[in-house]
């Protein structure tokens, strides 16, 4: 037996046993041969790591094991898969196995996946979001990580927060807003007082984006002595 028929035949029943995996992985594999037929997982996990991952320290399989496989193809045994199908790389004309063959399928197949993997990682950083945001007067942007704070009405530059980005906003509020949740009563919006005596809403809990202290939740009594009835915005008037 030749490496190059057995790596056809391992390499022809782990394709075929896809079709009936839901899992593609090499134990899932092994384990869903080695039910149809009656061989070793561990056997098939040796098989697949040598002819497939191109681990070479893994032994060659013996031939009642290569008959197994055979025999999940459709085939009595090894010499009847041989007798069916013809070699696909061509040996030496004295007959013996090609290696520089097998090993040239190697490289080119090492190679291959190289480039796959780089391709995959150089699309993956072009489409890789700004992992860093900053304040921007009423709620956060994403920032490149690399932006100073300078440049962004000096603003601390802090690691990227999708939840901050989507909930954390300052708002104005009127009599007609929502603090409440109508389901659960929990509050809708905290506040900062400044020291100027100026109250300042946000639609989420957490540190003020400027002077770092924890918001407060918002009470009735601040609803009543701080909230205007209304804005100059036609939409806050109470209905």
């Amino acid at each position: 037996m030749d490496e190059i028929r057995i790596e056809e035949i391992v390499r022809r029943v782990f394709d075929k046993a896809k079709f009936g995996c839901v899992s593609h992985s090499r134990y899932a594999l092994s384990k869903y041969v080695s039910e149809v037929i009656g061989l070793s997982s561990r056997t098939l996990e040796r098989a697949y790591d040598r002819y497939i991952n191109g681990d070479l320290e893994q032994g060659s399989p013996n031939a009642d094991t290569v008959d197994f496989l055979c025999g999940y193809l459709g085939y009595e045994n090894y010499a009847e898969y041989v007798s069916k199908n013809a070699l696909p790389i061509k040996g030496s004309e004295d007959g013996a196995p090609g290696k520089g063959g097998v090993q040239m399928k190697w490289i080119l197949y090492l190679v291959g996946m190289t480039l796959v993997v780089f391709f995959i990682t150089s699309l993956f950083r072009m489409n890789q979001k700004p992992q860093c945001m900053t304040w921007v007067k009423t709620h956060y942007e994403e920032v490149s990580c690399n932006t100073e704070p300078s440049m962004v009405n000096g603003m601390a530059v802090v690691p990227y927060d999708k939840s901050k980005i989507m909930n954390f906003k300052k708002v104005e509020v009127t009599m007609s807003t929502p603090f409440f949740s109508e389901i659960t009563n929990q509050p809708l919006i905290w506040y900062h007082k400044t020291k100027e005596g100026e109250i300042e809403y946000f639609t989420a809990p957490g540190l003020h984006p400027v002077t770092g202290k924890t918001l407060d939740e918002i009470t009735p009594y601040m609803i009543q002595k701080y909230v205007p009835m209304h804005t100059n915005h036609e939409e806050s008037f109470l209905k």
